[in-house]
């Protein structure tokens, strides 16, 4: 699941958005609270809460220095294997620059195929995309505007925050 944007910003920009301290604070409407520091090393974890209380942790399992990071999320358990793709797209001969977010998921895995299909198009994609993205126009407002997004400021998510 993708969202993307165009943001009037440089690509050293949102990289240095992505890789400062408590960097999700600035741009995900949804976290109330995020720790972690400097993305240096693969296999670094950090945390966030959620406005609803929800607690994540993220491990740093990739990153191309000013083009994209990788990480691999745990809701409370490591059993499922979702993870995040953080894209910086640099575009030639603009003042613009391409961002890019993608899950991917597997954490609807035991519900039978049958029914599979039906919960994914009716329930599991659009939360997902009305998540993403709340979370890419985040980016593009924290870039354009050098203000931080504030709770739900793209719309209520009931999976991540309260009204």
């Amino acid at each position: 699941i993708k969202s993307e944007t165009t943001i009037r910003t440089t690509p050293g920009n949102i990289w240095k958005t992505l890789t400062r301290p408590q960097h999700l604070k600035y741009f995900n409407p949804y976290v109330k609270k995020h720790e972690s520091e400097n993305l240096t090393n693969i296999g670094y974890i950090d945390s966030c809460v959620y406005y609803n209380g929800k607690e994540l942790n993220r491990e740093l399992i990739s990153y191309e220095e000013r083009k994209k990071i990788q990480f691999k999320i745990y809701f409370k358990q490591p059993k499922n294997n979702s993870s995040t793709t953080f894209e910086i797209i640099q575009k030639k001969k603009s003042k613009t620059t391409g961002f890019r977010l993608t899950i991917e998921t597997d954490a609807y895995k035991n519900i039978p195929r049958p029914l599979w299909h039906i919960i994914a198009y009716f329930f599991l994609i659009p939360s997902f995309k009305k998540y993403i993205n709340s979370v890419v126009n985040g980016m593009k407002y924290h870039c354009e505007t050098g203000k931080k997004v504030y709770k739900n400021q793209f719309g209520f998510h009931k999976k991540y925050s309260t009204k």
